[in-house]
């Protein structure tokens, strides 16, 4: 898709108006033949700008007035995968640039199928309100929200497990909204540390049938050039710093299955945050390490301490190209079929959704199931991570 601008109040326009009324007021009998003549080649020359001017209103040539516009959205070539839409940043919360992308861009992608929604989250016997913040903690009946939270799965199901968090939910309000339209319900959610509105987008998910995970930001080592902002944990920070940034991403995601760690590229020692893991552990949530691209940095820590986990397989869209996507969704596949289990990652660009999608409807036919990312937990408790 591309987006095109058009604005009714175009300096010029007025001009050119003024011209054919002084064209066309000319009385059209008497004066002969040149006053014929004359009539004739002004409205041939004023159409010809009017023609003009109008061209430059829609292709950006003209003096737009500044006045408020109205986005068209123009079907760009090819059926199947379009072109990705051009996309402009906007602000969102933080002070952070987030890519901004028209709905008409998922056009013609199936809709979900309608499911049963998930119930209200959080509960409220399992929310410790600590001043403002309401933060998710263990039942005193020993539930946990990992248990609680989770969309349902038949764990009796023996097929191969794939499962696939979309990152970025809650940032763009259009590509969030086409995740919960068009993606599957098994597909979990990860709720951005700098969205806006959280509590609305979690109610939203879970009405849709989809289970949460908060993200959990982990600063670059080198964060000049790589900054996830003032919410990331950072490894070279006092641990009672990193519990208060923790406590504020719980806070947003009170009703969440567990947290998703990503980030921190460059960094070689993840041991400083294993007080914030405590704290995932304490609370009942899982863990999710989808941290350095999936090379699972914080798996040993994991272990170690007894947390729930499971960890990132892949990223499937690094490259927007359709082509790139299947691929990688085919190595997902492989995975799967080797030791029952695979997890991947994406964000919501049209083409994303679009080609998770088209995969989707094609699992069950080839005895693979679409699990939500709680159900990728226990198989790997027993699991060893590499080291």
């Amino acid at each position: 898709m591309r987006a095109l601008r058009w604005t009714p109040r175009v300096r010029g326009l007025h001009a050119l108006g003024a011209l054919l009324k002084r064209v066309t007021g000319l009385p059209l009998t008497g004066g002969g033949l040149v006053r014929r003549a004359a009539l004739a080649a002004g409205l041939s020359a004023a159409g010809a700008l009017l023609l003009f001017g109008l061209a430059a209103v829609f292709f950006g040539t003209a003096d737009v007035a500044s006045v408020p516009g109205v986005e068209m959205a123009v079907p760009a070539a090819g059926p199947a995968d379009p072109v990705p839409a051009p996309m402009a940043d906007q602000v969102a919360v933080g002070g952070l640039r987030v890519t901004a992308v028209v709905a008409e861009a998922y056009r013609g992608i199936a809709r979900a199928v309608a499911v049963e929604p998930l119930p209200v989250a959080p509960v409220p016997e399992m929310v410790e309100n600590r001043g403002t913040l309401r933060l998710p903690r263990a039942g005193v009946d020993g539930r946990l929200p990992y248990e609680v939270y989770a969309r349902p799965f038949d764990r009796r199901d023996d097929r191969p497990r794939l499962s696939v968090v979309i990152f970025g939910f809650g940032l763009s309000t259009t590509a969030s909204q086409a995740v919960l339209d068009h993606l599957p319900a098994a597909v979990t959610l990860a709720l951005d540390a700098y969205a806006a509105e959280p509590e609305r987008w979690l109610a939203a998910a879970r009405a849709a049938g989809h289970e949460v995970f908060a993200a959990l930001p982990i600063q670059a080592a080198d964060g000049r050039r790589i900054d996830s902002g003032p919410r990331a944990l950072l490894t070279g920070a006092a641990a009672a710093g990193n519990l208060a940034r923790l406590d504020q991403i719980l806070a947003r995601c009170a009703g969440c299955v567990g947290v998703v760690a990503l980030g921190g590229e460059g960094v070689s020692d993840f041991e400083p945050l294993l007080p914030a893991m405590r704290v995932v552990q304490q609370r009942g949530l899982s863990f999710i390490d989808a941290a350095l691209a999936g090379q699972r940095p914080l798996i040993p820590i994991a272990d170690r301490i007894g947390l729930a986990h499971a960890w990132l397989d892949t990223t499937i869209d690094t490259e927007q190209s359709a082509t790139a996507i299947d691929a990688k969704l085919r190595q997902l596949e492989e995975v799967a079929l080797k030791t029952g289990v695979a997890v991947a990652a994406a964000g919501a660009s049209p083409l994303a959704v679009r080609r998770l999608v088209l995969w989707a409807e094609t699992l069950p036919a080839r005895n693979l199931v679409l699990a939500p990312l709680s159900a990728a937990i226990a198989p790997r408790l027993a699991e060893s991570a590499p080291q």
